[in-house]
């Protein structure tokens, strides 16, 4: 009985050794590593491809799955956008609102910035 207890502690012993070498590999430094873009300067043009799942809708009124969601905010513009720092809205297409105090009734309508002053 006590061989067995060692022989389980031996293998113990060793599973740990082994995830601590394992462990300190993956934190060495690999030699001749370059930057994604290669260090170079972005270029305008091209082609991005990106893998996702089929989505339902690209309908922003209807998109709910992440893949559509992804999809509807690269193509389309919203009225605002929120600003996560300050919890804020910020002008997106529509450069300027205005409101009663509790957000009712707008007083003018929201003037919109041209369509060429954000092309896709």
């Amino acid at each position: 009985m006590k061989l067995r207890k060692h022989a389980w502690f031996g293998v113990v012993v060793v599973l740990v050794l082994v995830g601590v070498v394992l462990a300190v590999a993956a934190c060495g430094e690999e030699s001749g590593t370059t930057t994604a873009a290669g260090g170079e300067q972005p270029v305008q043009g091209g082609t991005l491809r990106l893998h996702m799942g089929e989505i339902s809708f690209i309908d922003p009124s209807l998109g709910f799955e992440s893949e559509g969601i992804q999809v509807i905010q690269a193509v389309f513009d919203g009225l605002t956008q929120y600003d996560f720092k300050t919890n804020d809205l910020m002008p997106d297409v529509a450069t300027s609102w205005d409101a009663n105090a509790d957000a009712t009734v707008w007083k003018d309508p929201p003037v919109f910035a041209p369509a060429a002053a954000n092309p896709l």
